[in-house]
């Protein structure tokens, strides 16, 4: 039985903590054994405990736990530096692999892989990299990153062919699995006509484009259909409250205070999806969303970007609408469609479901990474 660790050097909850997590509890029905390691509390730990799952903590220093990817400062002092601050950490680490013979390092993060891969290479165990958005990997973190990957699993077949171009000589690592959910069963209800409902589900970060969606709902709203718009998310608790408080003014400017509703996180959304006729998501980067997939798996036709792996899961024109990245009219036309033909509305609702069951359940995502890790 292979022993698999996974590796969180910032143990948040999002869409790869949440397919972190099944494959942390689950994956020991294809033959592993897991362990899970991080260097800091987190949300991901409160949910491990949930399900009464061992952990190990091995503290870093707060100045190194307060660096996020987009704060390192390039510099070999600095690097140095940063690699002297982990010492402890490492000794802990290193013995840890050790003492329970760990196969495989798991990580989901581009900061936990450029933290724990080297060593772990050192160790002679293999390393499985898990990149769940699109990552920047030109730079020389990046191609480190890629050098000390036994394999990279990428949720797009799109986003694969891009690594895989950008580097030849390791074409062999990349490998596609698409992310896959198990959703609680919803109460089926009536849903009423006289007021369309569209939910965006996702982090309060410009890079969701939540403006976007407000603004549409304007539009809508002066082409006279009665819309009601539910924003599921919250800002990260690191992010200031800049885009919030930028995004509630534009529902002031737009005197939309009483279409456009902030819910808030929202851990189990079924609910709310359930009662919506749409779900858009007109991000600027996207992997393969998880807000998607639900929204799926309940029968929401989906309007969204065509960034990362959307086009995958979305066939356009028949399970929703792919829009060009930042354009609201486009978004708009589709979004109108939609309202205005109730026949193709639900019709594409449940190829939408259909598409869901074929290719994105829990299992299938379970089985595609056991099927990597295997092969190691």
């Amino acid at each position: 039985m292979k022993k698999v660790l996974f590796y969180e050097s910032r143990p948040e909850w999002g869409g790869a903590q949440k397919c972190e997590l099944e494959l942390l509890l689950h994956l020991e029905k294809y033959g592993f054994k897991t362990f899970f390691l991080s260097s800091t509390d987190g949300p991901m730990i409160e949910r491990i405990k949930k399900n009464g799952k061992n952990f190990v903590l091995f503290p870093v220093s707060e100045r190194i736990n307060r660096v996020r990817k987009e704060h390192v400062v390039s510099g070999r002092v600095r690097y140095f530096s940063s690699f002297l601050a982990l010492l402890p950490h490492y000794w802990h680490v290193a013995k840890y692999l050790l003492k329970h013979s760990i196969d495989v390092v798991y990580t989901s993060q581009f900061r936990s892989q450029l933290v724990v891969a080297w060593l772990a290479k050192v160790l002679r165990k293999k390393v499985v990299w898990h990149i769940h958005g699109e990552e920047s990997l030109q730079n020389m973190l990046g191609k480190l990153a890629v050098l000390f990957s036994d394999r990279i699993i990428v949720v797009s077949d799109r986003i694969c062919k891009h690594y895989q171009d950008m580097f030849p000589e390791y074409q062999h690592k990349f490998h596609t699995v698409y992310n896959g959910i198990s959703l609680d069963a919803v109460k089926e209800n009536q849903k009423k006509t006289d007021i369309y409902r569209l939910v965006i589900v996702g982090t309060l970060i410009e890079e969701k484009r939540q403006d976007l969606a407000i603004k549409a709902c304007a539009q809508l709203k002066e082409l006279g259909f009665p819309i009601r718009l539910d924003i599921v998310g919250e800002k990260p608790p690191w992010k200031s409250n800049e885009y919030k408080d930028r995004l509630k003014r534009l529902v002031e400017t737009y005197e939309l205070s009483g279409e456009v509703s902030f819910l808030g996180w929202i851990e189990q959304p079924q609910q709310i999806l359930s009662q919506a006729h749409i779900f858009l998501l007109p991000s600027d980067t996207e992997g393969m969303p998880l807000s998607i997939l639900e929204a799926m798996s309940i029968g929401l036709p989906c309007v969204a970007t065509d960034v990362g792996g959307v086009s995958e899961l979305i066939e356009h024109g028949e399970t929703g609408f792919v829009v060009n990245k930042g354009d609201d009219r486009e978004l708009v036309h589709a979004l109108r469609a939609l309202i205005e033909n109730e026949h193709l509305r639900l019709q594409m609702g449940q190829k939408s479901k259909e598409r869901y069951e074929k290719l994105f359940t829990k299992e299938k995502f379970l089985e595609g990474v056991a099927r990597v890790l295997h092969r190691l």
